[in-house]
């Protein structure tokens, strides 16, 4: 969900993740079941439809994350 620059995970996500939108890319920290925070920057395409950034974490310092967008 986003207000404004402010992004917010929903409730049906399994992490909790906050964070700043500006063009195509959002910055926050993503917060998992053990309360640790995990920054993070995604670049997000310019169709909308996939993204791309890095996470870190205790194991990997940007550890490589992507995806796209599925099927409504």
């Amino acid at each position: 969900m986003q207000t404004g620059r402010i992004v917010t995970s929903t409730e049906e996500s399994y992490y909790e993740i906050k964070g700043k939108a500006g063009g195509n890319q959002l910055k926050g920290r993503l917060t998992a079941s053990t309360n640790l925070f995990y920054p993070f920057v995604i670049n997000i395409s310019s169709d909308g439809l996939s993204f791309e950034g890095t996470l870190d974490s205790p194991w990997r310092k940007n550890a490589l994350i992507k995806g796209k967008r599925g099927a409504d």
